[in-house]
């Protein structure tokens, strides 16, 4: 493809972000219309283009097909957009996973082809909370190297295999760098679309949960703090209740965000979810249990 760099595309997370970029290379040649192109793609609709690109109309197999072969996107880069095809199209939070994977491990065989580094999504980091408390861990305890030591020293019964892994992933993606005593943690560069950060912190969530699950059942009470409250609010009250919540993250976050030579990882999460729906009435008053 010449009317884009090719780590530019592999970038890409939108498939119509590569869609608009073509577009703005044919914007530049003479008697330019979105009726000729959908005429020269084969599409009855003339205004394909516009209802795709505004996300009003999903691109299914038969456009991806027609598509590719105007725009002249073959061998991996074809599977690459149709990935990013597939994963605008998925419905739950599942299905965009799953496409999400292989669009990474599509990333990867790009990055090795092509030898170019590509920036790291937030999916990627939050893919599995290893990869985040052992950067944490680091920080707090830059002086030591060996896995297997990291790996006991961590709760859940991590393996030192997923440690190295973790270590691994780390330096690859510049975020810690080894030293001459251990590692030390490098300033974070994520880059990400809105819809991947839901998808990463929805899955971590899972995992979080999934540990805290584990770590009331078999971590004491004096190494663990665990709270819950359950009551009736507003629709308003639960507003306000999140916007509290957010307030008071913020102000942890500030109070505590710079790591102690030898301190501990620390877990901290903040849960509120109604368990009953809302009144069909549509009084913001109303509540919510």
């Amino acid at each position: 493809m010449t009317w884009i760099a090719t780590k530019t595309f592999y970038e890409t997370t939108d498939f119509r972000e590569v869609l608009r970029c073509w577009i703005e290379t044919q914007k530049s040649l003479k008697h330019f219309s979105f009726r000729k192109i959908s005429k020269q793609a084969g599409f009855t609709s003339p205004n394909y283009f516009q209802l795709v690109m505004s996300g009003k109309r999903n691109l299914g197999f038969e456009g991806f097909t027609k598509l590719t072969k105007l725009m002249g996107i073959t061998g991996l880069e074809r599977d690459y957009f149709r990935e990013l095809v597939e994963f605008s199209n998925a419905k739950t939070h599942d299905g965009k996973k799953q496409r999400f994977e292989k669009l990474l491990k599509i990333r990867n065989r790009a990055q090795m082809l092509h030898s170019f580094r590509l920036p790291i999504l937030n999916y990627e980091y939050l893919s599995t909370w290893a990869y985040v408390a052992v950067r944490e861990f680091v920080a707090a305890n830059p002086n030591i190297s060996s896995s297997e030591r990291i790996a006991k020293l961590l709760e859940f019964q991590i393996k030192t295999s997923e440690v190295e892994r973790a270590i691994d992933f780390l330096i690859a993606n510049h975020l810690i760098e080894k030293t001459s005593t251990g590692f030390r943690t490098l300033k974070m560069n994520l880059v990400s679309t809105d819809e991947i950060n839901s998808l990463s912190v929805r899955s971590f969530h899972q995992q979080v949960l999934n540990l805290a699950g584990q770590a009331v059942r078999e971590m004491p009470l004096e190494e663990r703090e665990f709270g819950a409250l359950t009551l009736s609010l507003t629709e308003r009250e639960f507003s306000d209740l999140k916007r509290r919540m957010k307030a008071f993250r913020t102000e942890i976050h500030s109070a505590f965000a710079t790591p102690k030579l030898g301190a501990r990882v620390v877990q901290i999460s903040l849960l509120a979810f109604p368990l009953s729906k809302a009144s069909s009435n549509g009084n913001s008053n109303s509540k919510l249990t």
